[in-house]
């Protein structure tokens, strides 16, 4: 009777024992281009974001954005969450406001969903470097009284780097 309850009691800790907390970078830092969607006129898109990391190994990040095309340009700041990571694949979210160079200057809001593949799948000498692809959502502010406020999906990609 004492084996089985030693048994029991080993097994019951062992089915509660703590797995490992996943490991979350410090910062951040991609660039890449995409293309924005009803847009005037529809651009090609460069753009470079860096993230810092909100408390230590939290899924929470601190993220600035500028996208550049050939008619303006825009910076925001925000949010970003790490909602899973599974092998080399970790799924983000992100929300952030900022301001636009269209003249008047207006302010410029966005969100969206980011995958990111970590490259040492391919090699470890890769590790930590990052392709991803991102499907944004873009509103701007109307310039004027009669012009609606512009919501402009886009479509992105670009390479990373975590530290």
């Amino acid at each position: 009777m004492l084996r089985l309850t030693v048994l029991l009691a080993a097994f019951a800790a062992a089915s509660f024992a703590q797995t490992a907390a996943p490991v979350y970078p410090s910062y951040f830092v991609s660039t890449g281009g995409g293309y924005t969607r009803n847009a005037t006129p529809n651009a090609a898109e460069g753009w470079v974001s860096a993230a810092v990391q909100v408390g230590t190994n939290s899924p929470y990040y601190s993220i600035t954005t500028v996208d550049l095309t050939s008619t303006n340009s825009s910076i925001r700041t925000g949010l970003a969450k790490i909602f899973s990571q599974s092998g080399n694949l970790t799924l983000l979210g992100r929300m952030d406001a900022g301001i636009s160079t269209i003249t008047p200057v207006i302010g410029n809001f966005s969100g969206g969903a980011l995958l990111l593949y970590n490259m040492k799948g391919l090699s470890p000498r890769l590790s930590n470097v990052f392709l991803l692809g991102e499907i944004r959502i873009s509103a701007a502010t109307s310039t004027t009284a009669s012009a609606p406020n512009q919501v402009t999906p886009g479509f992105y990609f670009g390479i990373g780097k975590s530290f």
